[in-house]
């Protein structure tokens, strides 16, 4: 309810707004005292608004981080991705409705996706970020399912964590895999598979199943390597 800047009296005033008002001597009426005004906005409408921006913020990156978890995401790599696009998740209201939109890359306008409305999704969101940065994510990536990465494009997690944040995020967008400091001293030091050759790390050979180790040698000629 907009406020007047007269008031006979002050009965279809909020209470909490009564401050606000200045009776005259004279005519008896009350009015609004525009000095106050930017005083009682700082004191009682600007905490609001940041607590419904902090509360927005929140559930964006909540939103963000279950549909990642989803998706595969290497938790090494979670608040990363996130930071880089989560101003592209808006989070709006519509008809009394909780609305999100996903922006394109430029945050202009709306994207255009898969979604009943024929806007874009979140998943439409995850999805095109999976495949932009696929190393980020334990099912997709450069390499096959259990094949051994390019030692060219691996960094050990102690390089990786002294570079600066854009520089990771660069990293990352070129295909860069990385490993715990032992594993990538074994990468480094292993022979690179010879042309044709297929070649499966023992980590990933002994978390498959007895069927599907027999698969991978006998019938897909895998070889398995430390």
């Amino acid at each position: 309810m907009p406020l007047n800047f007269v008031e006979p009296n002050l009965s279809n005033v909020k209470p909490e707004l009564h401050e606000l008002y200045v009776k005259d001597s004279k005519s008896g009426k009350f009015h609004l005292d525009l000095s106050d005004l930017k005083s009682h906005v700082a004191a009682h409408v600007s905490p609001v608004e940041k607590q419904l921006k902090l509360t927005r913020e929140n559930e964006r990156n909540l939103t963000l981080s279950v549909a990642l978890h989803k998706a595969g995401i290497d938790p090494h790599y979670e608040a990363l991705l996130i930071a880089n696009i989560k101003d592209r998740v808006a989070i709006g209201t519509e008809d009394d409705k909780q609305v999100i939109r996903i922006m394109d890359a430029d945050g202009e306008m709306p994207m255009i996706g898969s979604g009943a409305d024929g806007f874009a999704t979140l998943d439409d969101l995850i999805s095109e970020t999976a495949k932009t940065l696929p190393s980020m994510f334990k099912s997709t990536g450069h390499t096959g399912k259990g094949e051994m990465p390019d030692s060219k494009k691996v960094l050990t997690r102690s390089a990786f964590e002294k570079l600066q944040p854009i520089e990771r995020a660069d990293k990352m967008r070129e295909g860069y895999k990385i490993v715990d400091d032992q594993a990538g001293a074994r990468l480094a030091n292993r022979p690179q598979p010879k042309p044709g050759e297929k070649v499966m790390t023992r980590e990933a050979f002994d978390k498959l199943s007895p069927i599907a180790r027999s698969e991978k040698i006998l019938k897909e000629g895998y070889k398995v390597v430390d």
